[in-house]
């Protein structure tokens, strides 16, 4: 990411956009839209200075464009980590407490034989 400052958007060349870089294309699915409609989405917009990270970022625009959707599967990745984070927590925390409580009563059951 080289800049997170907004900037309007505008139609520039792949060369002036990738600056060097690698471009990375990912493909999923088939446009809603044929190339023209995907164009003139995009033109429609030109100009539009409303840039955030989380909720209208270059891959919002995109799938705008293509699909009709404004979603961003980074942003939905990212924001998923927490929940599988949580959940894996959970269920660590929860292995342990039954490990714990098994070992508890085996032993308690082992005494009781014993004393029996």
């Amino acid at each position: 990411m080289r800049r997170l400052r907004r900037v309007p958007v505008e139609e520039v060349s792949l060369a002036t956009f990738a600056r060097g870089a690698r471009i990375w294309v990912r493909t999923h699915g088939e446009p809603r839209f044929d190339t023209t409609e995907v164009m003139r989405r995009a033109r429609s917009r030109l100009g539009e200075n409303r840039y955030r990270i989380l909720s209208n970022n270059c891959e919002h625009f995109c799938e705008w464009c293509l699909r009709d959707e404004q979603r961003s599967y980074q942003v939905e990745s990212l924001l998923a980590l927490p929940r599988r984070l949580v959940r894996f927590c959970s269920a660590a925390v929860t292995r342990l407490f039954l490990s714990a409580w098994r070992l508890q009563h085996i032993s308690v059951g082992t005494k009781e034989t014993v004393n029996d």
